[in-house]
């Protein structure tokens, strides 16, 4: 937009004409971010970041990052691609993308990705104390599983020492004499298998003294 001025004095005398001119930019830049090429999964907070963005108005200025849209890195030339970092543990990881035009004028874009370098955590929790009288309920065993990353896929567990681990399905329960040590580990929906962790009971004929 172009603006243009003459003054005129007292006496009727009429200054030349001034002019200047503003580019008016009603329009925000148009921005896009994609981590790691779009996969769902990461293992590691290293990341590329795949960026696009243009302006239509005044033009693209500069670009910025961050892994929860309050603390940001410094402003810097756009560029396609930015390797980042991700914040640790696992879950739920967001980048986002600011781009700023030569008016002042920003866009924030974000994408997602579900961190996943930890195997599942497994629990066992029996169903009263340990030791049991053969006479009385029997003793009930449930296996739980925990992982904030892929998510749980499946439970695995094996009676003593040797044998193959079966895929638990339901609380299991234990009759007979004896003593038990139960076994168990977990899958989650990215192939991480879990640490193995055991529990230990005994069934007697009496309760002891």
């Amino acid at each position: 937009r172009s603006v243009a001025v003459r003054v005129m004095d007292y006496g009727g005398l009429v200054s030349g004409t001034q002019s200047d001119t503003i580019y008016l930019d009603l329009s925000d830049p148009v921005a896009f971010v994609s981590i790691n090429g779009g996969q769902t999964y990461t293992t590691s907070t290293s990341a590329t970041l795949t960026l696009s963005a243009s302006d239509s108005g005044s033009g693209l200025n500069q670009v910025r990052y961050s892994n929860d849209g309050t603390a940001w890195s410094a402003w810097e030339a756009y560029s396609a691609s930015k390797a980042w970092t991700l914040s640790s543990g696992d879950g739920t990881k967001t980048v986002y993308y600011q781009v700023s035009d030569k008016a002042g004028r920003t866009t924030t874009v974000t994408d997602t990705i579900q961190m996943d370098a930890l195997g599942p955590t497994t629990t066992m929790t029996l169903s009263g104390e340990h030791y049991r009288n053969q006479y009385l309920a029997p003793v009930g065993l449930v296996i739980t599983a925990s992982d904030p990353g892929s998510g749980v896929a499946s439970i695995w567990y094996r009676i003593g020492t040797s044998g193959s681990f079966v895929r638990y399905t339901s609380p299991l329960g234990f009759y007979g004499l004896g003593s038990y040590t139960i076994y168990a580990y977990a899958i989650d929906n990215n192939g991480h298998v879990g640490s193995t962790v055991s529990t230990s009971f005994k069934i007697v004929s009496a309760l002891p003294v």
